[in-house]
Formats: C-alpha cells, sequence, structure tokens
C-alpha cells in the first residue's frame, strides 16, 4: 500500500495543475486482501487520492511491459 500511495503522490507532483479529465486504472487480479487488507482495495485508496475524477478500470491476470509479463501489479493512465 506504500508503494501505492508513493506513486499517487508522484503523479500530482508531475501532472502540476492540470487537472485529468479521467483516469484509467487496470488491476492485476492477484492483488486483493492479501495486498490491501480486508477493508481496502485498490480503487479505493486511488477514488480517495484524486477526489471525484472520473475513475474506470478492469481486472486482468497479468500486465505486459517490453515483452514481460508481471503479476501483482496496476497500471494508471491519467488523460490530461
Amino acid at each position: 500500500m506504500a508503494d501505492l500511495n508513493r506513486m499517487l503522490e508522484d503523479m500530482k507532483k508531475r501532472r502540476k495543475d492540470s487537472l485529468p479529465k479521467y483516469v484509467l486504472h487496470l488491476s492485476c487480479l492477484g492483488q486483493g486482501r492479501n495486498t490491501f487488507g480486508e477493508e481496502f482495495n485498490d480503487m479505493k485508496i486511488i477514488k480517495c487520492a484524486l477526489r471525484d475524477m472520473p475513475l474506470f478500470g478492469c481486472f486482468a491476470n497479468g500486465e505486459s511491459c517490453h515483452c514481460r509479463l508481471y503479476f501483482y501489479a496496476g497500471i494508471f493512465t491519467l488523460f490530461l
């Protein structure tokens, strides 16, 4: 959870005064109560950090980047 919060803070700094129109988040199915605890999940944490911004997302069995497959990961995309 600390890594997710760090990434959200970094995102806020990099976007400066630009407010995203919406956010897309892809989350690995492997995440859940084992990663974020019984009461929290990544979507709730993101929604809390980004306030009333429209948030869309889906779950996946893994994420790929540069011909590699990653598990227990999440991907954010901000549309400015």
